[in-house]
């Protein structure tokens, strides 16, 4: 939803008046619009006039868009103008201290577009997005990323520094009703065009979604969506989105064939998938027979051998189809069987292939959650093993990871595998992930709020572990840089000196605090120490952290308090 009013300021004398708050008392601001000036007034309950605080030239006809504004902590009026070649001017105005300021003037910005949105001042500039925000005495403008269209389908794109358009895929095949997002994801040069073109009307079928850049497939039809860096026709590329009638296929409706191949002997019965498009379904069965192919040029290493191969469907539900695809090679001379594993997790409805990385929110560390639940496991495993050797299959509740046959356990002991519940990863999914949609589905409607809670509470606590896990690292670090954490005030004869143990309690670091006897020069350990808890203070943590956040930094200074009031500091030895 967007927070923000708009009105249209009309040459009719009467609507010229528009009456504003910025911050005074209601009713006592106003907009009057001469036909060469805007005028900012206020009412003077003195002298029952209206008072011109700040008049600006008008040589445009322009629009207002008006809303609270986080930089200043207060309203602000935007005034712009969008011209019929898409140039946008605008003036941003609001008080500060009081008092009535032309905050921003920006000229000139090609295929604009400005609005107020939950506190955010947002510009468009062709298909780049930025904010509004103040740093110190001044206002910058920093990169935007537009937020996912829940459901939707979302296309991202960049331009690179030599112009070139870089897209994962430009062919897609999506159910009528679905909607489709194209953002780009980078904010350097150059501008680019988007147009969108159809044999047919495209209004007719696309229903376009306001500062989202989205829209919503309302009839069966194709769509070319043309992204032109730089207005470079040269380097334009062509994204196609075909809309089509949904026919539903029942869960689990998987067609399988045997194949027999000569030399070697082969057996394998591999799956073929029957999608809503029969070009999608050949796309992805062809797939399934390029893995297979690839399986064997991998594990026959022998003249003399018979192949065996078979598949497995451990999800197919909700539009989403996990497949594990298994070769066992019977080589002349071993004493066992070896064993190559492939798989895939799909979304049938428009043929989209997910790698692990978008399984999860974008920007969160999802490698060291799987890290964590890897070295966690009674399994092979004493360091991360590369990604590279890493693959995974989904189940009915778990994300399972596995690895190859040999490389990091005997291979009498098979396939290593991890199983991961699926409500555990909860913190690094989205909204849009396709494992939150999955167990949104598996639940149903009457438990769906409770996964939203769950999902938000997540998501807070994994941001706070994230953050104390770096300033543990970093503490960590010091201490082995011979640091030496020691406090700061004497009392009788006892001095004491924190321990770090790197425990988490309640969302806070916890350290030992050992007690000394003994003269300064010559600290002797006792036999019996009595221990104390030290808590980093809440306060002394930033939440947000900011973004020039330093672990290092931040530890160096950090401020803890132990059980009876004493502070403690770190400081270089």
């Amino acid at each position: 939803m967007i927070y923000s009013w708009r009105y249209t300021v009309n040459t009719d004398p009467i609507s010229r008046i528009t009456i504003i708050h910025l911050g005074g008392e209601p009713g006592t601001e106003r907009i009057w619009e001469s036909d060469q000036a805007i005028h900012f007034q206020h009412y003077d309950k003195n002298t029952h006039t209206w008072v011109t605080e700040l008049t600006r030239e008008k040589t445009m006809p322009v629009d207002m868009v008006t809303g609270f504004w986080n930089a200043i902590m207060n309203n602000v009026v935007v005034l712009y103008t969008i011209t019929g070649g898409g140039g946008l001017y605008y003036s941003v105005f609001g008080r500060v201290n009081g008092k009535l300021l032309e905050l921003l003037k920006v000229d000139g910005i090609a295929s604009g577009d400005i609005w107020l949105e939950q506190g955010r001042l947002l510009v468009k500039e062709c298909s780049k997005y930025g904010e509004w925000i103040r740093q110190g005495e001044h206002f910058v403008m920093i990169p935007y990323l537009l937020p996912s269209v829940p459901g939707a389908l979302r296309i991202e794109y960049a331009i690179d520094d030599y112009g070139q358009v870089r897209i994962k895929s430009k062919q897609f095949v999506v159910p009528v009703g679905t909607v489709v997002q194209i953002v780009r994801t980078d904010w350097g040069a150059p501008c680019d065009q988007i147009r969108i073109r159809s044999e047919q009307h495209v209004d007719n079928l696309v229903a376009f979604i306001q500062r989202r850049a989205a829209a919503m497939m309302i009839k069966p039809g194709t769509v070319e969506i043309d992204i032109v860096p730089g207005f470079d026709w040269n380097h334009a590329v062509t994204v196609r989105i075909e809309a089509i009638t949904v026919r539903r296929i029942r869960p689990g409706k998987t067609k399988v064939i045997s194949a027999q191949l000569r030399r070697p002997l082969l057996t394998v019965e591999l799956p073929q998938v029957e999608l809503i498009h029969k070009h999608m379904s050949g796309k992805i069965n062809s797939l399934i027979l390029s893995i297979i192919i690839r399986l064997m040029g991998q594990a026959v290493s022998s003249s003399s051998y018979i192949v065996k191969g078979s598949y497995s469907v451990p999800y197919n539900n909700h539009d989403l189809l996990s497949l594990v695809l298994t070769l066992d090679i019977y080589a002349s001379g071993s004493a066992h069987s070896q064993t190559v594993q492939d798989s895939l997790f799909l979304n049938t409805k428009t043929g989209q292939i997910y790698d692990l990385s978008e399984l999860f929110a974008k920007g969160v560390s999802y490698e060291a959650v799987l890290n964590r639940f890897l070295l966690a496991a009674n399994g092979p495993f004493s360091n991360p093993p590369p990604s590279n050797h890493r693959r995974y299959y989904i189940t009915n509740h778990d994300l399972v990871l596995y690895y190859p046959m040999g490389l990091y356990s005997p291979e009498a002991a098979g396939i290593p595998e991890v199983r991961i519940p699926l409500d555990k990863l909860l913190s690094v999914l989205s909204p849009d992930s396709p494992l939150y949609q999955m167990m949104k589905s598996e639940q149903g409607d009457s438990n769906e709020r409770s996964l939203e809670q769950q999902l938000a509470t997540s998501r807070d606590d994994y941001t706070v572990k994230e953050q104390l896990e770096e300033v543990k690292s970093a503490l960590h670090a010091l201490a082995m840089e011979n640091w030496e954490i020691k406090h700061q005030i004497e009392t009788g004869k006892k001095k004491e000196q924190a321990r770090f143990n790197g425990l988490l309690k309640e969302g806070k670091y916890v350290f030992s605090g050992v007690s000394w006897e003994g003269p300064e020069d010559a600290w002797r350990h006792l036999t019996v120490g009595k221990y104390y808890d030290y808590e980093i203070k809440e306060s002394s943590i930033p939440y947000p952290l900011p973004p020039s956040f330093t672990a290092k930094d931040y530890a160096n200074q950090l401020i803890i308090t132990g059980d009876r009031n004493h502070t403690v500091t770190f400081y270089s030895s």
